[in-house]
């Protein structure tokens, strides 16, 4: 029987990048999300579904429609044309006023955890997530913050150093 090579032999970049820092981020989340269902599993039967998922649509329409806005003024512009500023600014607002709802819900379901984490991630992949690293911290906290109440763990850092 043909044995493994367990030995890793593709090169890890060094520099660290939004992407990998968000990659990162949600695998440790993900772990933290099996430690809520082995400690209450009851905590899944939700009888009201999770406001999370109706902000990740509200912020998928606002990105469609900011990307249109962008299009149209794309268009404009190659037919040496002008766009209109206004309705590009709204749009802007508009998007970035979802996804501030979005990073500062505090989803109410393990399912809403993780489809919060896999929208964001998905977005920041893509290069469509607006925020820095920096911003974020406030999504891991609320994120870490749900995954305590969904698995009725107290509050407070749990993380050993």
């Amino acid at each position: 029987m043909a044995q493994v090579d367990s030995e890793n032999t593709t090169a890890v970049p060094v520099a660290s990048t939004r992407r990998r820092f968000l990659s990162t981020t949600a695998g440790l989340v993900a772990g933290g999300t099996a430690l809520a269902v082995a400690v209450n599993v009851t905590a899944l039967a939700a009888t009201e579904p999770d406001p999370v998922y109706a902000l990740i649509e509200t912020h998928r329409a606002a990105t469609e429609a900011l990307n249109a806005v962008l299009r149209e003024k794309g268009r404009l512009e190659d037919a040496g044309q002008e766009s209109d500023e206004t309705l590009e600014d709204a749009a802007f607002e508009a998007e970035g006023d979802a996804l501030t709802e979005l990073v500062e819900a505090l989803p109410s379901t393990l399912g809403g955890i993780i489809a919060s984490m896999d929208y964001i991630t998905d977005a920041a992949e893509r290069d469509a997530f607006r925020y820095s690293e920096e911003e974020l911290v406030p999504l891991l906290a609320n994120l870490c913050e749900a995954l305590r109440s969904v698995s009725g763990l107290e509050g407070g850092s749990h993380v050993q150093g």
